[in-house]
């Protein structure tokens, strides 16, 4: 998309770009394709402008700094400023920089792992919605809605760019992963408002930062109120993003939760994951080629050899999750590189990508 519109003058084209989803929107973004409408047709809105990023790849002490100065036209609830370091767009990670408020600009460092490697940034701000538009029925259902998002353009730089500037390597593995401070920030969520269906999912498994040490367990604390199945699913290798031309594959484990009001730990082991695909039970080596990580009280499992569905019981009380981690193991000294797609896996991945997205989008209809 950014591609595409890349030489379209910015009083033309705006953009609002949900970080951790491909084919769909969270509502802050959804209700900003509503509102450019608005404008276009009814000339009853006026959009602010695109923000202006920049990147600075000579800072002193060689970490990329990118600034974003937003249009302060409308109050502004915000400002996120993302970066990758991984050339496969459909399954990078989109990490959150932490910006920070400078006067009428917002500025965030991005620390890079390695200099062999690509680096993309851009930014969303944030924007009070105008009454008048807060009651507009989107995709979700009729929740009320605060807030609508405008996006920068993308910006990337080649490894060759970074190292002609200084950027250093500063950047080191973390075991932590979400401690949980900021809800589900980094992860995308489906049918939450459906008990059994309900779906939270997140890529950041795949960044370097955060992958898994070989033999290490992963560990997370959640509360729920009810006795209740939790299907935890890890998919590997999604779009050809480590092996370009092999599969993906889904593994899986069901944990079994006691209702209670306290947190609970979960722990999940390479051991007890299995494969759900009958014809592929080659059991899981490493966290090295996981793309993505869900939890959700339905899934798909393999049983006696053959795939089998887990229905959600109906989950009461609060869904959270805290101190997402890795525990034990140790760092690989060599890891599997991210891989860019070539133009036939791009058309193969989007007709499949489009594919699952409207067998999702039936599956939700019929939960209504």
């Amino acid at each position: 998309m950014a591609w595409n519109w890349r030489n379209v003058p910015d009083d033309r084209v705006r953009f609002s770009i949900a970080p951790h989803l491909n084919h769909r929107h969270t509502d802050e973004h959804e209700i900003t394709r509503h509102l450019w409408f608005e404008e276009h047709l009814k000339g009853a809105f006026k959009m602010p402008r695109t923000p202006q990023l920049t990147v600075n790849l000579s800072s002193p002490d060689g970490v990329p700094v990118v600034t974003v100065t937003p249009d302060d036209s409308m109050p502004i609830r915000g400002v996120d400023i993302y970066y990758a370091i991984d050339p496969h767009e459909l399954t990078r990670f989109w990490r959150d920089a932490a910006a920070a408020n400078v006067g009428n600009r917002w500025q965030a460092a991005c620390p890079v792992m390695t200099l062999d490697q690509p680096m993309f940034a851009y930014a969303n701000v944030v924007y009070d919605l105008p009454a008048p538009f807060q009651s507009v029925e989107q995709r979700g259902g009729p929740e009320r809605q605060e807030v609508f998002a405008i996006s920068s353009r993308v910006w990337s730089a080649a490894p060759a760019q970074l190292q002609a500037a200084g950027v250093k390597a500063t950047d080191r593995p973390d075991r932590m992963i979400d401690d949980g401070s900021r809800g589900w920030h980094d992860w995308y969520r489906l049918n939450w408002g459906h008990p059994p269906l309900w779906y939270a999912a997140t890529r950041k498994l795949k960044d370097p930062k955060w992958r898994g040490p070989d033999g290490a367990r992963l560990v997370f604390e959640i509360r729920c109120l009810a006795d209740n199945a939790l299907v935890v699913t890890f998919n590997c290798n999604a779009w050809g993003a480590f092996q370009p031309g092999k599969p993906a594959a889904d593994y899986a484990v069901v944990k079994e939760l006691k209702g209670s009001p306290d947190w609970q730990s979960v722990s999940v082991s390479l051991q007890e994951l299995a494969s759900t695909d009958p014809e592929r039970p080659v059991p899981l080596a490493n966290w090295q080629t996981v793309t993505e990580f869900s939890v959700s009280p339905s899934g798909t499992i393999l049983k006696d050899g053959q795939k089998t569905k887990v229905d959600g019981k109906s989950w009461q009380g609060p869904r959270e999750i805290r101190n997402l981690r890795w525990e034990g193991g140790e760092y690989p000294s060599r890891r599997i590189p991210d891989s860019a797609l070539s133009s036939e896996d791009h058309r193969k991945s989007f007709n499949d990508a489009i594919r699952k997205s409207l067998e999702q989008e039936r599956v939700e209809r019929q939960a209504k």
